[in-house]
C-alpha cells in the first residue's frame, strides 16, 4: 500500500493529476496506524461488507449521473442484501424487490463472499481487505427479476486512513484503507465515488470515502497508435521468421556454399533481409567461440550480468512493497544490513555507467591508433554520434512504443495494481520525451517508463565525452588527466552544494528521514541529483580514464600480494558504501556534512573498486579471472540490455496476474519466489527481443554506415571452397553491446 521505495513504475503509472505521494507523510500515517490500530479497526467495523451492500439500495436514481441499468442492479443487490439479512434473522421482509432462490444462491451469496473482509496484520500495513477476484468475475446469471443477464465485477472502495471526511484538507493522504467489493458489471464505466460518498456517511461531504475504483477502470483503451505499433511489431516478427526460414533452408537443406556465394554477390536488400534472420541471430547470441580472444576485457561480461540481476532484484522489491500486504515488515527489513542489498541497488546503475564509459574509451582509442586522421575528422565525429544513436534507438524506441500503446492496454484484471499508490499512466502524453532522450531533464516527475532515465543520462554523458577523449588524444596524458580531474572536482563540488544548501537526502531511498528544510517542491532530488548527468559523470569520468590507460599500457606485472591486498581493499570499499547506508535507512537523520560526504564520495569509492577489478582481471591471470571470464557469461551479457529493457514489463505482469495477497517473509524466500522467476523470464524474453529488435537493426546500421556489413568483395569459387572446408558457416557478426542501462528503488 505504501508506494515503492524506489518509486516506480511502472509501474508505470506516474500521474499528471490525482494523488500526490509524500513518503514522509505516508510513513507518519502508517506509524500512527501501528501505534493506534484499535481505533482504526473500530472504524472499519462500521463498514462491513453487508453494510456496504445494503447501503446501495436506498437512494433514488434521479440524484446520480450513473446509468439506469447500473442503478437498477445496485439497488437490486442492495435490497437483496437487506432481504437476505432479515430472512436470516427470521424477520419478514418489506423490501420492494426480492430475489429468487436461484438469484440468492448464484448471485447474491457469491457477490457477498467475494468481497474483502477485515484481516489480520493491520498494524503491519495490511490496509487492503482483498476479496476473491476470480469468484467475483465468475458471477454470471440470467436474472428473472431484472429480465437480463447480470454479472459481477471487481471494485475497491478507498477510505481515509483516519476515517476523516473527504473534504478535510489533509484527508485521503496516502496510505489509504481499501475494501474490495463485488459490484455489477454494468457499473464498470461509471463514476461511483459520489454515489458511495452519499451512501456511506452522514452526507457526501462528511463521508470518509476517498474514491471507488474498478479493476480495469484506469486501463487506457486501444487507439490508432495501438494498432500502428502492433502492425509494426507483427511486420518485424514475420520478417524475422521468413528470413530465418530461408536462412535455415540454405544452411541445413541446401549447400552452405550457395548461401556464401549469394551473400557475397547479393545486393544490399538481400543483406538487410538476412539481417532479420531469427535463426542466425539466435546462433550469434549463443556463439561462445572467440569470446576469450587476446585483448578483450572478458570479466566485464560477469560484472554486467551480476549488475543486471541486482537491478532486477531492486525493482522487484520496489513493486513488492507497492502491492504486498505487510509493507511495514518489508520496510523494517530495509533497515537491516541485508536490506541494504535492496535499498542500495543504485550502485548497479553506477556500474553500468562505468562499463559504458570504459568500453567507449577503450574501443575509441583502439580505433584512434589505427585511423587517427579519419577518427578525428569532422565526418568521424558525426559518425561518432550517428553510430551510437542508430545502434541503441531502434530496440529502445520499440520498447517505449510497445509499453505506451500496447502493454498498458493489456494490464487488465490485475487487482493488485488498484492500490492508490499506483497512479495513472502518463506515457501517452510524454513518450516523445523518451524518444528525444530528454525525459530525465524535462518534467521528470511524470517520466514515462521510469527506468528509461538511464539511457537519457548515458547518452548525454556520451555526448559530452569528447571533451575528455580529445584531451588525451590531442594534448596528451597530463592535459587529459587535468581536464578529467577538473570535471570530477566540479561535479563533486556541485554535489556537495546540493547536499548542504538544498538539504538533499544522501540517497534516493524515499522512506529515510528527511531534513526538515528539504523542499521537494522547490528542488527535487531525483531531477537535480539522481538523474543529473552533471552528478552522474563522476564514475563515468573514471571509466573514460581507465579505458585510456588500459589501451595505452598493454602489459603490467602485478605482484601477487599487491593484487590480493587491492582485492581486499576493493571489495571492502564496495561493501562499505553499500552497508553504511543502513544507519540512514534505520531512521537516523544524517547531518549535512555526513550526507555530502556520502553522496560525493560513495560513487568514487565504487568506481575505484571497479577499476581495480577490471585491471586485475585484465592484466593478471588467476582463479577469479578464470571464473569471471567463463564463456557462459557471454550470452548473458549480450542479453542484459534487452533483459533490462523488458524486465519492468515482466515483473508487472508477474505480480499483476497474482490474484492473492502477497507477504514478505525473508530475503531468501523473496529471491527464490520472485527474483529468480522474474529474472529468468526477462532473459528468455530478451532472447526474442534482441533477436527481432536489436541485432537486425544493428546489422542494418553496419551495412548503411559502414562496418561488418558493408564489404561485398567477390571471392573466387576455389577460395570459397577452401574457406568452407576449414571454417564454420559464415555468420554476419555485429558486436552486441552492453546494457546502456538503467530499476521511485529507482534505477
Amino acid at each position: 500500500m505504501v508506494r515503492a521505495t524506489f518509486v516506480l513504475i511502472f509501474i508505470l503509472f506516474q500521474s499528471s493529476y490525482g494523488l500526490e505521494f509524500d513518503p514522509s507523510k505516508a510513513m507518519e500515517l502508517l506509524n500512527e496506524l501501528i501505534a493506534h490500530p484499535r481505533e482504526v479497526i473500530e472504524q472499519l467495523e462500521k463498514y462491513k461488507t453487508s453494510d456496504l451492500l445494503a447501503a446501495l439500495g436506498v437512494h433514488p436514481y434521479s440524484n446520480y449521473t450513473i446509468s439506469e441499468e447500473c442503478h437498477e442492479e445496485l439497488s437490486f443487490l442492495g435490497y437483496g442484501m437487506i432481504d437476505f439479512a432479515r430472512h436470516v434473522r427470521h424477520h419478514t421482509t418489506m423490501a420492494p424487490s426480492t430475489m429468487s432462490e436461484l438469484e440468492r444462491r448464484e448471485y447474491l451469496i457469491p457477490m457477498m463472499d467475494a468481497a474483502g473482509k477485515i484481516g489480520s496484520g493491520i498494524a503491519r500495513g495490511h490496509l487492503l481487505s482483498t476479496g476473491a477476484f476470480s469468484e467475483c468475475k465468475a458471477v454470471n446469471i440470467y436474472s428473472t427479476s431484472l429480465n437480463r443477464t447480470i454479472r459481477g465485477d471487481y471494485y475497491r472502495i478507498l477510505f481515509d486512513i483516519k476515517m476523516r471526511p473527504n473534504t478535510f484538507n489533509e484527508s485521503c493522504q496516502l496510505p489509504q484503507i481499501g475494501v474490495d467489493i463485488c459490484l455489477p458489471y454494468s457499473c464498470r464505466n461509471e463514476e461511483l465515488t459520489e454515489y458511495f460518498r452519499t451512501a456511506i456517511g452522514v452526507s457526501k461531504e462528511l463521508s470518509p470515502v476517498c474514491s471507488v475504483r474498478n479493476v480495469n477502470g484506469r486501463i487506457p483503451k486501444f487507439t490508432i497508435g495501438t494498432f500502428v505499433v502492433l502492425a509494426l511489431i507483427i511486420a518485424i516478427v514475420v520478417t524475422c521468421i521468413a528470413s530465418g526460414t530461408v536462412d535455415y533452408y540454405y544452411q541445413n537443406r541446401r549447400s552452405k556454399l550457395d548461401l556464401e556465394r549469394m551473400e557475397l554477390s547479393s545486393k544490399i536488400g538481400w543483406k538487410m533481409f538476412m539481417a532479420f534472420s531469427f535463426y542466425r541471430n539466435i546462433k550469434e547470441i549463443f556463439n561462445m567461440k572467440q569470446c576469450q580472444k587476446e585483448g578483450q576485457v572478458t570479466s566485464l561480461n560477469c560484472i554486467r550480468a551480476i549488475s543486471t540481476v541486482w537491478v532486477i532484484m531492486g525493482h522487484c522489491a520496489a513493486i513488492f512493497l507497492l502491492v504486498c500486504s505487510n509493507p511495514a515488515d518489508l520496510l523494517d527489513f530495509t533497515k537491516t544490513y541485508m536490506g541494504t542489498l535492496l535499498v542500495n541497488a543504485y550502485f548497479a546503475v553506477d556500474t553500468f555507467f562505468f562499463i559504458s564509459a570504459f568500453l567507449l574509451s577503450f574501443l575509441w582509442f583502439k580505433q584512434l591508433q589505427k585511423q587517427r586522421k579519419a577518427v578525428l575528422s569532422p565526418g568521424g565525429w558525426i559518425m561518432f554520434y550517428v553510430h551510437r544513436i542508430a545502434r541503441l534507438s531502434p530496440v529502445y524506441y520499440i520498447t517505449i512504443l510497445f509499453f505506451t500503446f500496447v502493454y498498458i492496454s493489456f494490464m487488465r484484471d490485475m487487482p493488485l495494481f488498484m492500490s492508490p499508490a499506483v497512479q495513472d499512466d502518463t506515457c501517452r502524453q510524454n513518450y516523445w520525451l523518451n524518444l528525444l532522450y530528454i525525459d530525465n531533464l524535462v518534467d521528470p516527475g511524470k517520466i514515462c517508463y521510469v527506468i528509461s532515465w538511464y539511457l537519457a543520462t548515458d547518452l548525454q554523458l556520451y555526448i559530452m565525452s569528447p571533451l575528455i577523449l580529445l584531451g588525451f588524444a590531442v594534448f596528451g596524458t597530463f592535459i587529459g588527466l587535468l581536464i578529467a580531474g577538473a570535471a570530477l572536482v566540479a561535479s563533486t563540488v556541485f554535489n556537495a552544494y546540493q547536499m548542504i544548501f538544498w538539504h538533499f537526502p544522501p540517497t534516493d531511498f524515499n522512506f529515510g528521514p528527511k531534513d526538515p528544510r528539504y523542499d521537494p517542491d522547490a528542488k527535487r532530488y531525483d531531477q537535480w541529483n539522481y538523474y543529473n548527468p552533471l552528478i552522474r559523470c563522476q564514475i563515468y569520468l573514471m571509466g573514460l580514464v581507465l579505458g585510456y590507460f588500459m589501451r595505452k599500457v598493454s602489459k603490467i606485472n602485478i605482484n601477487p600480494w599487491v593484487d590480493r591486498i587491492m582485492w581486499v581493499l576493493s571489495l571492502s570499499s564496495m561493501a562499505f558504501v553499500v552497508l553504511i547506508i543502513q544507519d540512514y535507512t534505520s531512521g537516523h537523520l544524517w547531518s549535512p556534512f555526513q550526507t555530502a560526504l556520502y553522496s560525493c564520495f560513495s560513487r568514487i569509492l565504487w568506481g575505484l573498486a571497479l577499476s581495480w577489478i577490471v585491471i586485475s582481471t585484465y592484466y593478471r591471470k588467476g582463479l577469479i579471472n578464470d571464473f569471471m571470464s567463463l564463456p557462459f557469461w557471454t550470452p548473458i551479457a549480450r542479453l542484459s540490455f534487452c533483459a533490462y529493457l523488458v524486465h519492468i514489463m515482466v515483473s508487472g505482469y508477474f505480480f499483476g496476474k497474482n490474484h492473492s495477497e502477497l507477504y514478505f517473509s525473508t530475503l531468501s524466500y523473496f529471491f527464490l519466489e520472485t527474483v529468480i522467476p522474474v529474472t529468468t523470464i526477462s532473459f528468455i524474453l530478451a532472447i526474442f527481443w534482441s533477436t527481432m529488435f536489436e541485432i537486425p537493426f544493428a546489422k542494418i546500421e553496419g551495412l548503411i554506415f559502414g562496418g561488418s556489413g558493408r564489404k561485398s568483395t567477390q571471392i573466387p569459387p576455389k577460395q570459397i571452397e577452401i574457406h568452407e572446408a576449414v571454417a564454420p558457416p559464415h555468420v554476419l557478426k555485429i558486436p552486441i553491446d552492453f546494457p546502456k542501462e538503467d530499476m521511485n528503488f529507482r534505477f
